[in-house]
């Protein structure tokens, strides 16, 4: 059988964690910010790139092609893993890379003997800019755009450990497992290297069941002085509950840090302290549940890959942790038990 390409209607329903599917000259661009979150993530090169990476877009579909074929073309890069996750039938199945350059082509191919109808769903790249090229499937075969089982949509606003940025590949965030694991929508507007900021908060247009926060640690690390930090989470806080007034809030207080010289910045002013003042808040706030951060990843080494960014195996943990939380916020019973 021959491969025919999808156009861009027909590919762009097919997205799934993202905010809107543009066409570029490169072509479709997975968009995952709103357009004043978009505008916001320009202050620098560094934030423009990390806020156009994929993280979180997935295609989602349902078809009964023996092959099919996906080419991305990818381009700026916050870290230099360009890869793809293939999931059959809710099965990881493999991880697709190309070489860490712009302008690479990304190909994550399909083809099995047995013409059963799947459920296909391709993870796109997390810490690279990436558009889709083409899609092609047999010329005879059907595919469906598949929505998660349930309707609920999260939304994760963060930093860099909201994006992932150690995950070895995109299926492996600990944003991503968790979805996944719960079977919800995910949109994650993690931005490497973004504070608690009011301006974070651009997400009018979300229509969110729960909402995650998570920033602190950047905070720490810049020494941003206390006050500041108080006033900037409680802009923020006060900006997403007056736009989502019913919306269940989760309130992450920063992970362990286990970088040389520990919890203590160059101001001498320990991370705890910044926790505390998220606890604070937290208090003073309805429709809001504060989760520490130090239970949902372990003070251990092995789980980190800097003593500040989980890795796979740190990822794996946080998600496993987070997802009662997010299970009680939506009214859903939590897959997996609690270690």
């Amino acid at each position: 059988m021959t491969l025919i390409p999808l156009s861009q209607p027909e590919i762009s329903p097919l997205l799934f964690g993202v905010f809107r599917a543009e066409e570029e000259s490169e072509g479709i661009f997975p968009n995952r910010m709103t357009p004043a979150l978009r505008a916001f993530y320009t202050y620098s090169d560094a934030a423009l790139i990390r806020a156009r990476c994929t993280s979180g877009a997935r295609l989602r579909f349902q078809t009964d092609s023996p092959r099919f074929l996906l080419r991305l073309r990818t381009g700026r890069q916050a870290r230099a893993r360009h890869c793809a996750d293939l999931i059959l039938d809710g099965v990881f199945t493999q991880s697709f890379r190309s070489p860490a350059q712009p302008g690479a082509i990304l190909e994550v191919a399909f083809e099995q003997t047995d013409p059963r109808p799947r459920l296909v769903e391709i993870w796109l790249p997390h810490v690279t800019e990436c558009w889709i090229a083409s899609l092609e499937i047999e010329s005879n075969a059907t595919l469906t755009p598949t929505a998660p089982p349930h309707p609920a949509l999260w939304l994760a606003i963060g930093d860099s450990i909201t994006q992932g940025m150690e995950a070895s590949s995109p299926a492996l965030t600990w944003t991503s497992l968790a979805a996944r694991s719960l079977g919800v929508g995910l949109l994650n507007t993690g931005v490497g290297g973004a504070k608690m900021d009011p301006q974070a908060g651009h997400i009018k247009e979300i229509p969110a069941a729960v909402i995650s926060v998570a920033f602190g640690t950047n905070d720490w690390n810049i020494s941003k002085p206390s006050s500041q930090f108080e006033s900037d989470a409680r802009r923020l806080l006060d900006r997403l509950q007056s736009l989502h007034p019913r919306t269940p809030l989760l309130l992450l207080t920063p992970l362990p840090a286990l970088r040389k010289g520990g919890e203590r910045n160059q101001a001498g002013v320990e991370l705890e302290r910044f926790r505390e003042t998220l606890r604070t808040i937290a208090a003073e706030r309805n429709n809001l549940t504060l989760v520490e951060g130090t239970s949902l990843v372990p003070p251990d080494p092995v789980a980190f890959s800097d003593g500040i960014h989980p890795n796979d195996a740190g990822m794996a943990v946080f998600a496993r942790k987070i997802q009662p939380f997010l299970a009680r916020s939506l009214g859903l019973q939590p897959p997996l038990p609690l270690r």
